[in-house]
This record gives structure tokens, sequence and C-alpha cells, in this order.
């Protein structure tokens, strides 16, 4: 059993259990609840992890029909013997969507030969490609461009965690903002879930080659207003003061020590990325408490960070976002762990590349 299946038998669910994770990213939780027998609803602000999700707890049917619009599409430009990104997303957007859940499928599958065509655009930065990087210009096989694209359709299956017909089991994803609005009030019997980290991971910038093939392929936000819109955005904006005097006590008091910091750009940029960032992770807790039914267990898996040498306690900033909206602590469980960017970045502080500690924060709405 891995750990998200454990979590979920920590929720003390229900039968017939809706589960809820407002930051679906590549569907851990949704895959999770598919193999645990309990219905899931999913939410991600970034459409290219939406169609990722799908993928993940697709049923086989879903896989057929997404192998027929290949090969529709296939049929489409069949006159080509060479052609570009531009032309089969136009034929992939004459198709009807009959199947929302095989629609993302045929688009998922093709994401890694997306990302292989961006490989040269690459730089050190390993969630940023070279300014202007574009399918333009590129010229491909027909045949080999189709091949490739069954072939990753036949890998991605493997990657599903679905079971195919379990009874009464709903599992569902969908693009949404946990900043606004999450469904409606006292709909779901948890919440497993794992917010981004403080950590300036650009997400969307970190997905370009999927979502510059996305946009060919399907409808999509404008791209910088997206960033900006991701939590943990390194993009930043002014809060209203009355924004930040809303926020806890102690959350209040890590932002002064991060403004009166001596380091350059401490009251200016970074000041703002902090506070922007707990700004909307208080939003988005008000919308978690709304949704979950009274008595409900929810799950959260934090990772602290350092803003210089000063520890930023991500655990203990959620515990206290959570007991304004009645989000009462139950217990936590605390973990070295090793995967955060600031380990593989050269430049980073000292304090920053120390080992980092992973929380999984636990309460129960009152």
């Amino acid at each position: 059993m891995n750990f998200a299946e454990w979590a979920l038998g920590e929720l003390k669910l229900p039968p017939g259990a809706l589960v809820i994770d407002p930051w679906n990213g590549s569907g851990t939780t949704a895959a999770a609840c598919a193999r645990f027998g309990v219905s899931c609803q999913g939410y991600d602000i970034n459409p290219v992890m939406v169609h990722l999700g799908r993928a993940r707890v697709a049923s086989s049917v879903d896989f057929e029909e997404a192998e027929e619009l290949i090969s529709t599409v296939d049929e489409i430009v069949s006159g080509d013997q060479f052609i570009d990104i531009q032309t089969v997303g136009s034929a992939f957007r004459e198709l009807p969507v009959s199947n929302e859940s095989a629609h993302s499928v045929a688009i998922a599958a093709l994401f890694p030969y997306a990302r292989g065509l961006l490989n040269l655009s690459r730089t050190k930065n390993p969630s940023w490609f070279k300014k202007g990087a574009t399918f333009d210009g590129l010229s491909l096989t027909r045949s080999e461009l189709f091949a490739s694209w069954k072939l990753l359709l036949r890998e991605i299956s493997l990657w599903r965690s679905t079971q195919d017909d379990a009874d009464g089991v709903v599992i569902s994803i969908e693009r949404g903002d946990s900043r606004k609005s999450l469904g409606r009030k006292d709909a779901f019997d948890g919440i497993l879930t794992s917010p981004p980290y403080l950590t300036r991971l650009d997400y969307v910038q970190a997905t370009l080659p999927e979502f510059l093939l996305l946009k060919e392929f399907d409808a999509v936000p404008d791209m910088q207003r997206l960033r900006r819109s991701m939590l943990g955005s390194p993009l930043t904006s002014e809060r209203p003061a009355h924004s930040l005097e809303r926020l806890p006590t102690d959350i209040r008091e890590l932002l002064k020590r991060i403004e009166t910091h001596a380091s350059k750009a401490s009251a200016s940029y970074y000041h703002r990325f902090f506070s922007t960032y707990f700004v909307d992770l208080q939003a988005s807790m008000r919308n978690i408490a709304k949704v979950l039914k009274g008595g409900a267990f929810g799950c959260m898996v934090v990772q602290s960070s350092h803003y210089k040498e000063v520890e930023v306690n991500l655990a203990a900033a959620i515990i206290s976002l959570g007991e304004e909206f009645g989000l009462r602590h139950h217990l936590t469980f605390e973990l070295d762990s090793r995967r955060s960017i600031s380990l593989v970045n050269s430049r980073a502080h000292e304090d920053a590349r120390k080992p980092k500690n992973e929380f999984t924060v636990f309460f129960r709405k009152e």
C-alpha cells in the first residue's frame, strides 16, 4: 500500500465517501482513490495537469477511444509525408468531444513527444526553457509522429491506476482555482492534498512544452495570467494591507522577519512573494473548510523551507490557517525529505540546502 492509500485509510471515510483534492497535480490522490474504492473530485488550475490527471485514472474503454481518435487524425492528414504540430492540432480540434476522458488521454499521450521536441531549448534551470521556445518551423515525418503517438499511448496506459467498473466510484478531474470556489457547501467527506511548496518554482513554465502542444490541440487560458494565478508563483503582486492583517499572528510575524531582513530585495520582492502565497493559501483554506462536511478529516502534505536563515514552517502555517475556519489540528507526522528544488540549486543559501522536513498534517472539521 502506498502513502496516499494509507492516508485515505486514516481519514475514517464513510461508505460511499467523496474525497476532494484542490491541487490535483498529476493525480496521485485521484489514482489512490480509484484503487481504494472511493470517489474523488480533483481540481487543478493548470490545464496540462488536468489532462495528465484524467489519463492516470482513465478506463480501458477511454484508451481504446483515444486510439481511435489518433487514427482518425492520421486519416485526416494522410496526404502529407511531412507535417507540423499546428496541422495535427488543427485536425484534432475538428473531432467532436464525445468522451472527455478519451480526449484528454489522446492529448496527454503526446506530451512526452512535445517535451522531446523542445529538449534543445532547455536551460540549466530545471523548470525553464529558452525565451521564445516554440514548435514553429519544425517539420516532422507524419508516419514517425503517429507511430510515436500510438506507442506513447500504450506506455501511458501502463501508468493508469483506475479499476474498471468499480461500483459507485466516480473519479472526476476538472480545471479549478482553489482560491475561488471548490463546489457546494458540505459536499465532501474528506480531503487529501499537497499544496504547492514555497520553492518559487514556476509550475506553469515547467510545463511549457505540454502547454504549447495543448494550445494547438485545445482551448487554453493566457499563459502569463495563468502563471500569475498559481499558488506559489514567483510572479508576485502587492497585497492590500487589510489582506495581510487578516493573516494569523504567527504568519504576520514571519512576514515581518522577511521584510526586515538585511538581504537585498527582502522588503520588496521577497516580502511580496511570501505575502502573496499566504494570502492566497488563506483563501484556499477558507474554501476547503466550506466544502468539507462537519466531522470530516483531512490530510495535507507540506514541506518546510527557508528564506536565508529564516525557517518557513509551512506545516505550522497550515495549522494556524485551518484553526481559523474550524479545521482542528488532529496530528502531524514528520520525515526528512530530499525532494526540493533548492537541493539542486548550487547558488541556494546554506540553510536552504539542508535536508527538508516534510510534514503530513491531519485535521478535522468541527
